[in-house]
């Protein structure tokens, strides 16, 4: 985030810049973009050493994900986010991959200092532990 920066919302969204009247020029393109009615709530930086190196530096996300109604199905789950390295202070791009589904809700996303990662299902009720078992 910068400081100071308009991402354009709430008159562009995403990186479809252009669709605003009269665009949306000199608005921070998002480095990288959540599928639509995938609602990310949960959001946790990972630098702990329970899960392989390559996962040091991630953030994990967790998504509630829209309704049965919705014609796009989305979210419910945990994706990981890898944020590439950059020039400046300001990352240019990232990486979103699904990590972990099978949730009906997942609402939030923590670390232990363990780094055993914890998930809070809203609609289950229910605390889910995530521990790396190998491949």
């Amino acid at each position: 985030i910068v400081e100071g920066g308009h991402y354009g919302w709430p008159e562009c969204a995403g990186r479809d810049l252009e669709m605003a009247a009269g665009g949306c020029r000199g608005k921070l393109a998002p480095v990288a973009e959540m599928a639509p009615h995938s609602s990310t709530d949960g959001l946790v930086y990972y630098d702990a050493g329970h899960f392989p190196a390559q996962y040091r530096g991630s953030l994990f996300a967790a998504q509630y994900g829209g309704d049965e109604r919705s014609q796009t199905p989305a979210g419910r789950e945990i994706v990981r986010i890898q944020v590439a390295p950059s020039q400046g202070s300001v990352p240019q791009s990232a990486t979103v991959t699904r990590f972990a589904a099978g949730f009906r809700r997942p609402l939030d996303v923590t670390v232990d200092a363990l780094g055993t990662l914890y998930v809070a299902d809203f609609e289950s009720g229910k605390i889910y532990r995530i521990v790396w078992l190998g491949p």
